[in-house]
């Protein structure tokens, strides 16, 4: 049986990742097919089957935008006739029409991997298209969606009146290799970022993530405890956060400076790192900061290396992966403390989030009964979602689809 897998780019990203996983997973009993809209900042991302490109640009004005989208679906729609393509899975919204649009026999699966009610991104005149027409229209006439947490399959459900099958595939994680990846050396250089006790988030620097109202929480923290704040990643927001430093009187170092790291900043923008699991492993908290988010890849990899962690409870992951069976539709307007780490409040004002977040973070980084507590119960609850029991629920879903 013939599978394609299809996604807009394979930058760095959470989606890309995930797509990576599911290709080399459906590899090894289907030949799969990836194909994305082209190969502009190429991540190495492993596959498992061979990689096509619609090499169809983006676009510059709306009429160009209008033709290039159409030329996607030609294409696809070519490239599922020349192949007998049986079943198409894409990631990511533009994919996800293209994928509808484009089928000949193919059963279609979208991936949902985030909220959409809550993106900030999907906004003005285009965001009332999308939330009103486009989303339901397309996503209703998939053959199956599947989402990595039950809160995205509730809003599917409610707010975009989806009736078609759902299903709640949460993401894998293979725990001893992740471990392993954490245990090699850092150099001497970045030792010096572990000198104090090193509050670390790891993803994409964009609006989104919330790292602004972590920085502010920072210069907080300062003031009652020696620490400093690590960001994995790049992105967009970087300069934005740099001036926000600025502002804070924080002092930084970016791995774009040509000086070497200072032993006594603030705030390090570390950027992308192939392997970032072995400053994860270093660091003493993890705190996501999100405004919204799907399963959470970067909190649960952060569970993963032993880390404690505390999550803002965003829409929708936190809450399903730290805690056992708290309803989504309840408010925390304390810190709550979960089975596998910590919830904070929203960033939303009348609750005095800033306070919030400030003691709970002091509070794990002070207290070793709390911290060990986390760290032991948080790698135990990231080996309930193992590749073993991802790939049946894949596998499963798929079969499904071709009896």
């Amino acid at each position: 049986m013939r599978i394609l897998l299809l996604i807009p780019n394979l930058d760095f990203g959470g989606a890309q990742e995930s797509f990576s996983k599911l290709s080399v997973l459906l590899g090894r009993r289907y030949s799969v097919i990836n194909v994305v809209f082209n190969k502009d900042k190429m991540a190495n991302y492993q596959l498992g089957g061979e990689l096509l490109d619609l090499n169809v640009p983006k676009g510059n004005t709306l009429i160009e935008k209008i033709l290039n989208f159409f030329r996607r679906v030609h294409r696809l729609r070519k490239i599922k006739k020349e192949n007998d393509i049986k079943i198409s899975i894409s990631f990511l919204e533009g994919a996800d029409y293209i994928n509808v649009l484009s089928r000949v026999r193919d059963k279609t699966i979208l991936c949902i991997r985030g909220s959409k009610k809550y993106d900030q991104n999907i906004s003005g005149v285009q965001g009332f298209i999308r939330h009103r027409i486009l989303i339901p229209y397309f996503y209703s006439r998939a053959t199956v969606i599947t989402v990595p947490a039950y809160g995205i399959k509730e809003e599917l459900e409610h707010v975009y009146n989806i009736q078609n099958r759902i299903q709640v595939i949460n993401n894998a994680y293979n725990l001893h290799k992740i471990m392993e990846l954490a245990r090699q050396p850092i150099s001497d250089e970045e030792k010096k970022m572990f000198n104090v006790p090193v509050i670390v988030n790891h993803g994409r620097l964009t609006i989104e993530k919330g790292h602004a109202n972590l920085i502010q929480v920072f210069a907080q923290i300062k003031r009652k405890r020696e620490s400093r704040l690590v960001l994995i990643g790049d992105g967009k927001e970087k300069k934005v956060l740099i001036d926000l430093c600025k502002k804070m009187n924080l002092s930084f170092w970016s791995e774009e400076d040509t000086a070497s790291l200072k032993q006594d900043c603030d705030v390090v923008f570390l950027g992308y790192k192939q392997n970032p699991f072995k400053y994860l492993y270093n660091a003493s908290v993890f705190v996501l900061s999100s405004k919204h988010e799907g399963f959470v890849n970067a909190l649960a990899e952060a569970m993963c290396c032993a880390l404690p962690v505390i999550s803002v409870d965003c829409p929708y992951g936190p809450r399903e992966l730290l805690t056992d069976g708290m309803k989504r539709d309840e408010t925390i307007e304390y810190p709550h403390y979960g089975n596998y780490g910590v919830l904070i409040p929203q960033w939303e004002e009348g609750l005095d989030a800033q306070k919030i977040w400030v003691e709970s973070i002091v509070e794990v980084l002070s207290n070793q009964d709390i911290s060990k507590k986390y760290a032991a119960s948080g790698q135990g609850r990231i080996a309930e979602f193992n590749e073993g029991k991802n790939e049946k629920e894949w596998i499963s879903c798929v079969e499904s689809l071709v009896l």
